[in-house]
């Protein structure tokens, strides 16, 4: 099983979910953005942890599958980026910002 997102002229997205041949097995109505057909596509057995998975919109597709760092291609195929597969710790990132800002204010009230 494949699934595949694609953003449409609109501005709307659609989810397709392919059988082993490539055809169409089922089509989502058109969503009015990513976060809500990706909710819909959950809903409807999406599991982005186990089912491969494209993302297309007019200049790009950017392929998933378990366990492999994504690839991004322009439409004729040619690998346009390798997305990094390391996830940022952002609670890691908030909670070293408010270090460095009082270390930066105390070198300043120091030098007055």
């Amino acid at each position: 099983m494949h699934w595949q997102f694609v953003l449409h002229t609109s501005g709307s997205w659609t989810w397709r979910r392919l059988a082993g041949d490539g055809s169409i097995e089922h089509m989502s109505p058109l969503h009015e953005d990513y976060g809500r057909v990706v909710s819909a596509a959950v809903e409807n057995g999406f599991r982005p942890e186990i089912h491969r998975w494209t993302v297309q919109t007019d200049r790009s597709i950017t392929q998933h599958a378990p366990g492999r760092t994504p690839i991004k291609s322009d439409l004729q195929g040619n690998v346009i980026q390798r997305t990094n597969k390391r996830v940022l710790n952002l609670q890691a990132v908030l909670s070293a910002a408010p270090i460095a800002r009082n270390a930066s204010s105390r070198t300043s009230s120091d030098v007055s």
